[in-house]
């Protein structure tokens, strides 16, 4: 793109003028001024000096981070959450934001971002604490710099987790609530079950019976009695079903 000029016979005082000894009037010249600087405008590319938004909201946050400072801890040890972290790290300067890492359930995953008023106070920290042993566990802490902090490392700061039991009562817990459900849909099963070996039982009782007072007739002994039992129905001693025909006739055949 060529840049367009002004000539230099609308400019006054000119030579070219008195050389040609052609002499333009006042009004004429102002507006093929007005022409040429509209061209110019037109004709020249705009730099872009607007900025978006996203843009602007960066630098704005890079300039308040950079009066701050970020360390991130890692390795910390369970039972260590954001009461334990705000009283441990206030030793070394005022906190402003604090954000414990934590899953969908609000378990712990050991790990945590701490921000400080001062910019001097995060480098101290992390040099200091790096490599500290707490509950057995060596601590990792790093100094993040204000370019590596985004919007979303402190997103729900503020938010505290949930109350947790242990890995053994959350375990014992899951367990009952499937016992329960099976109980809940095997009630039907369990009472048709327990029916059918009730009756299983008391054929079993009645054939016992009938063999011992099969056993009583051929030995020519007449004795009765009475089978308390703890269901409602009495049972059927003198029933013929149950007895096998074959095994009386073989018993006194021997005894004979």
């Amino acid at each position: 793109m060529t840049d367009i000029s002004i000539p230099a016979f609308l400019e006054e005082s000119s030579d070219s003028e008195h050389e040609n000894g052609n002499v333009l009037k006042d009004d004429i010249k102002k507006q093929l001024k007005k022409i040429a600087k509209k061209a110019k405008e037109i004709t020249t590319p705009k730099k872009d000096e607007t900025k978006t938004k996203k843009q602007l909201s960066k630098e704005r946050n890079l300039q308040r981070q950079s009066r701050r400072s970020v360390i991130c801890v890692r390795r910390l040890p369970f039972g260590f959450f954001e009461t334990q972290l705000r009283e441990f790290f206030e030793q070394f300067g005022d906190i402003t934001r604090l954000r414990l890492c934590r899953s969908k359930r609000g378990r712990s995953r050991h790990m945590a971002f701490i921000e400080f008023a001062d910019n001097e106070v995060g480098p101290i920290a992390s040099k200091a604490m790096d490599g500290y042993i707490l509950d057995l566990k060596t601590l990792r802490v790093d100094d993040v710099p204000a370019e590596r902090v985004k919007l979303t490392t402190f997103k729900g700061w503020s938010r505290h987790g949930k109350k947790t039991d242990s890995w053994e009562d959350q375990i014992t817990k899951d367990e009952q609530k499937k016992t329960n459900n099976n109980d809940e849909n095997n009630t039907d099963d369990k009472n048709k079950t327990s029916e059918t070996k009730r009756n299983k039982k008391r054929k079993r009782t009645e054939q016992k019976l009938a063999r011992r007072k099969r056993l009583r007739q051929s030995l020519n002994i007449d004795y009765k009695f009475t089978v308390c039992t703890n269901s409602t129905t009495p049972l059927n001693l003198e029933t013929t079903s149950t007895i096998r025909k074959d095994e009386t006739e073989e018993k006194q055949q021997q005894e004979s």
